[in-house]
């Protein structure tokens, strides 16, 4: 019987960096717990972790982890998806700005401090 680990060389990891707009902050963080509650239903879907900022920060880091591509791929261009970026763009400053990271283990520094990555 094997008993190691599960394999997760399979898994893949999706960075969402916003920077939010001092007046639309409450909003933003409502839209996001929509967000990460919607993310959690989809196949594939493993865990999500969101990186709030530093006192009086703006920018937030949300790491979404699915199984494998294809069902990350399937969430990104779903429609469901694509209505809530579009929800959220008139709240954020720049966009919505995504990297995918195929490594089960990555390193990331939010845009707010100076650090190496």
């Amino acid at each position: 019987m094997n008993t190691t680990p599960q394999d997760n060389r399979n898994v893949v990891t999706l960075v969402i960096q916003h920077k939010v707009r001092a007046t639309s902050l409450a909003a933003y963080e409502a839209w996001l717990k929509r967000t990460v509650s919607t993310a959690r239903r989809q196949p594939g879907h493993l865990d999500v972790n969101v990186i709030r900022p530093d006192d009086g920060g703006l920018h937030f880091t949300t790491v979404v982890r699915f199984a494998d591509a294809s069902l990350l791929q399937a969430w990104v261009n779903s429609a469901e998806r694509q209505t809530l970026v579009s929800e959220v763009l008139p709240l954020l400053e720049g966009g919505d700005h995504t990297q995918v990271h195929d490594d089960p283990e990555f390193w990331f520094t939010p845009p707010s401090t100076t650090a190496a990555q």
